[in-house]
């Protein structure tokens, strides 16, 4: 079964591939989630990782550019970044909102800052490039 879902203002591609399973495979964006519909209190949690999707903001990388990829699905609630700026190993580049915890994405080197691939209040999904480095 494939929805498209409206999430304030933002629609998300949703497929649910058996909806009498327990626990549902939900796909959404492209990362698979595990929902139980047994009435219990266990939280959703995502199945396996999955590829980041087809369609970006921005075009991807080149291949073998270094790039920094968001480790869970959540949502950018600051960018501290624009390309061209030179940042340090360390530096805090974006804060990603998910489950209500705000986690610091950091540079993973000294370098340049090629692309900037996303903008405040996007949604990403798991693997998803936020950026790429120059060098």
């Amino acid at each position: 079964m494939k929805l498209t879902i409206k999430v304030e203002d933002k629609d998300f591609a949703v497929e649910i591939a058996d909806p009498n399973a327990n626990p549902l495979i939900v796909n959404v964006e492209g990362t698979e989630f595990k929902v139980y519909s047994d009435g219990s209190n266990r939280a959703a949690a995502p199945a396996a990782p999955a590829p980041a999707p087809a369609a970006q903001a921005k075009p991807a990388p080149a291949a073998g550019a270094n790039v920094i990829k968001a480790p869970i699905p959540g949502v950018i609630q600051e960018v501290n970044v624009k390309e061209g700026q030179t940042v340090k190993k360390g530096d805090v580049l974006f804060v990603l909102e998910a489950m209500k915890m705000k986690n610091n994405i950091t540079a993973s080197q000294t370098g340049t800052i090629a692309s900037v691939n996303v903008s405040k209040g996007d949604t990403v999904t798991h693997g998803q490039v936020l950026l790429s480095y120059a060098d």
